[in-house]
């Protein structure tokens, strides 16, 4: 997959579908008031707030795929492995993806954005050279 496409289509779906009430960077997905963790496991829109990770299953050409979960039986998203696979050149918890995802950053919705388009950008000038 291309790492530089896939982080703009993220940021453009959550410029065009996320409040910014619905961003949060401390979790990959959270209750609809804020609470604890909340798994994910499918594409419903149950209320749940997210950080820019989280959203991306629900990116069309981002979707998980059966890879991307902990088990056949038990379909709870496996973040690394969805992480490595939607964004490869990044890995996962490396330095260049916590630039982007790392949850101590700002949750700002305009810094969200700016931070995917910046890592896109950054990434096609180090192909490019």
């Amino acid at each position: 997959m291309n790492t530089v496409e896939n982080l703009r289509k993220l940021a453009n779906y959550i410029e065009q579908h996320v409040p910014q009430e619905r961003l949060y960077m401390r979790s990959y997905r959270s209750g609809p008031e804020g609470g604890g963790a909340v798994e994910f496991k499918s594409l419903n829109d149950c209320g749940t707030s997210g950080c820019a990770l989280g959203w991306g299953p629900f990116v069309e050409g981002l979707e998980p795929v059966e890879g991307d979960y902990y088990s056949h039986s038990n379909k709870v998203l496996a973040w690394g492995s969805y992480s490595e696979r939607v964004l490869p050149q990044l890995g996962f918890f490396t330095e260049d993806w916590c630039e982007v995802f790392d949850p101590e950053l700002s949750s700002e919705k305009s810094e969200v954005l700016k931070r995917l388009r910046s890592k896109a950008n950054q990434l096609e000038n180090r192909d490019a050279s």
